[in-house]
């Protein structure tokens, strides 16, 4: 036994020396490059501002966009389509991360979502027809998170870690606010107007300069990045981590069942509730508010604790959406649904990075975020047809208990992940990305 103490007492010796190196590193970083404070405030006040203005993307055209499609007579297919948009840019977010892996991280991280609203506005422009409107959006949303990859590598390198997610938190409260206003005036405006394409395609052209802005970010590449896996050696190459597997089973099975509730509740506000612009307004505007609650909620936290705990926390309390939706007397209990979404949405976004900063290997975050992406898109491109599907051989309230169960069950394999994350972490310290 006695050996056995020996070895454990200088296990623990290697990570603590460990450990001090590493915070050594840190606190020598910080004092010039990338995480001096001076360019971290500067940077800061670069990221927020061009988040207020892509609000103008985000609160004026994505709430309203299944609405409008479905009120300009679009079917359940057209429906699911702009649903599904956001996935199918995840689905190929790797060739995206391979193809702008040689361009300087700030440019790349820019360029995309530049490219992605300019199409948007000019399809929007001259769309006559639910399809060529949805058409142009998928479009958008393909352009815009081909950058996910090179996003997540620059959030690693300009903010320190004690405080990235409380930092990112607060750039994204800052566009939530304007996300709020964007929701109110594009209620109203979309209520009055015969012309919403139009009206959209104003919204897309404010929104890039919110991306131009984003090229304002000051950042000095490092000497050598690390070479990026082709998007076809990703999934092998992350399945054969036993915990970013499980964590990928896990994310995939709630993910799929959420997605699929998720894709009724535009048809179920159209409906089942007859709700209105102005209404779909007031729901988007206190889902904001409580996104803006939510980050700064779950922004300290992440930085003081374990991001993949925490995640899991978020994916509990997502339970209620559906089930409010499946038992809601009237349209007035949704906005309840609003609130616990919204705030769930900004756990959801700051762990979709932060998690992965925990879990990958050193050198490899970009790399693990593209796998997670990619299947991230997998599910978002599949739910929305598979939702669509069922209604018509069901109806939606079994829809909704059905993926209500489903979603139980990821919660359940998450618990898994986050054991494994914890005993892990308990022998050693967490990895540096």
């Amino acid at each position: 036994m006695a050996p056995d103490r020996d070895a454990s007492a200088a296990r623990r010796a290697r990570a603590v020396r460990l450990t001090s190196v590493v915070r050594l590193r840190e606190l020598q970083q910080r004092s010039t490059g990338n995480l001096a404070p001076e360019r971290v405030r500067r940077n800061f006040h670069v990221d927020v501002a061009a988040g207020i203005l892509g609000a103008a993307m985000f609160g004026f055209v994505v709430p309203f966009m299944p609405i409008v499609i479905r009120r300009m007579g679009g079917s359940e297919i057209e429906v699911s389509l702009v649903i599904a948009a956001a996935f199918f840019g995840h689905l190929l977010s790797p060739l995206g991360a391979y193809l702008l892996a040689r361009l300087p991280l700030v440019p790349a991280a820019a360029a995309a979502p530049t490219a992605g609203r300019l199409l948007f506005a000019v399809g929007a422009l001259g769309a006559t027809t639910p399809l060529a409107l949805a058409l142009p959006y998928v479009g958008c949303w393909i352009f815009t998170l081909a950058n996910i990859a090179a996003y997540t590598a620059l959030m690693q390198r300009i903010y320190p870690d004690d405080v990235r997610a409380t930092a990112m938190g607060r750039v994204r409260i800052a566009a939530n606010a304007a996300t709020l206003v964007a929701s109110f005036v594009g209620g109203a405006v979309l209520q009055v107007t015969n012309d919403p394409p139009r009206v959209f395609a104003a919204a897309g052209l404010i929104s890039m300069a919110g991306s131009l802005l984003f090229l304002a970010i000051r950042h000095d590449e490092p000497m050598a990045r690390p070479r990026p896996a082709s998007p076809l050696r990703l999934l092998p190459m992350a399945w054969r981590d036993a915990t970013f597997r499980r964590f990928l089973i896990a994310s995939t099975v709630f993910g799929f069942a959420n997605l699929t509730a998720a894709t009724l509740f535009p048809l179920l506000l159209v409906d089942r509730f007859d709700a209105p612009n102005a209404f779909v307004g007031l729901y988007t505007a206190t889902s904001a508010a409580a996104t803006m609650a939510g980050y700064w909620f779950w922004g300290r936290r992440i930085d003081r604790g374990s991001s993949i705990r925490l995640a899991l926390a978020n994916t509990t309390l997502l339970l209620a959406v559906p089930a409010l939706y499946l038992v809601a007397p009237s349209i007035w209990v949704l906005l309840v649904a609003a609130a616990i979404n919204g705030f769930n949405f900004a756990g959801g976004d700051l762990t979709f990075v932060t998690n992965v900063l925990q879990l990958a290997p050193r050198g490899k975050a970009a790399d693990y975020m593209a796998a997670q992406s990619f299947t991230l898109g997998v599910r978002g491109s599949i739910a929305p047809f598979v939702a669509s599907g069922l209604v018509f051989v069901t109806n939606a309230s079994v829809v909704l208990a059905i993926a209500i169960v489903f979603m139980a069950l990821g919660v359940l394999l998450h618990r898994e992940v986050v054991a494994r994350v914890e005993a892990r972490e308990a022998i050693s310290p967490a990895p540096a990305v």
